[in-house]
């Protein structure tokens, strides 16, 4: 893969009247996965939501960490790494996050998020372009995030990361 610079800066805050409709939202996510069925495709919207169970039916299958995310992404949507030393990390699911953060191995401090790399990366490096091998594209992942030890120890040996990378999601 090609050097890649970094531009880094904050992060701007939510827009005034960035409110969402979530439940229209909700409603098109599903009509638009509904339409990929070819036995759906030419149900009017109101049989189409009457086929889904309803529209509460429709937000319960939602995944509301991955509307979050992207709402916050939405934000600089060009955005491939999130740095914050001690922040919160932004997850793409709500599944498969780590239960616990291993202490750190020389001092037995805790660890904090120091950064994140956000799937992004994969459309801004186009790895399929250095790929040689047929079927092996590129990597696909959720969100990996990178912890260091919150008193920044230096130990005998430097103190190694944890990484953790959350999985795609499945939809």
């Amino acid at each position: 893969l090609p050097c890649e610079a970094l531009d880094m800066f904050e992060e701007p805050e939510e827009a005034e009247g960035g409110e969402v409709d979530l439940k229209e939202q909700l409603r098109q996510m599903a009509e638009v996965n509904a339409r990929r069925d070819p036995a759906l495709r030419d149900l009017s919207p109101e049989e189409l939501e009457k086929h889904l169970g309803g529209s509460a039916a429709i937000e319960a299958k939602v995944d509301r960490t991955f509307l979050s995310f992207q709402k916050r992404l939405s934000r600089v949507p060009e955005q491939v790494v999130r740095w914050g030393i001690g922040g919160d990390p932004l997850w793409i699911s709500a599944d498969h996050r780590p239960a616990e953060v291993p202490p750190c191995d020389c001092c037995g401090a805790p660890r904090v998020l120091e950064l994140q790399v956000l799937p992004t990366v994969v459309y801004h490096l186009k790895p399929h372009n250095y790929c040689h091998v047929k079927g092996d594209e590129g990597f696909d992942f959720g969100v990996a995030t990178l912890y260091s030890c919150s008193q920044t120890c230096r130990g005998t040996s430097a103190s190694p990361e944890y990484i953790h990378v959350q999985p795609a999601p499945a939809f």
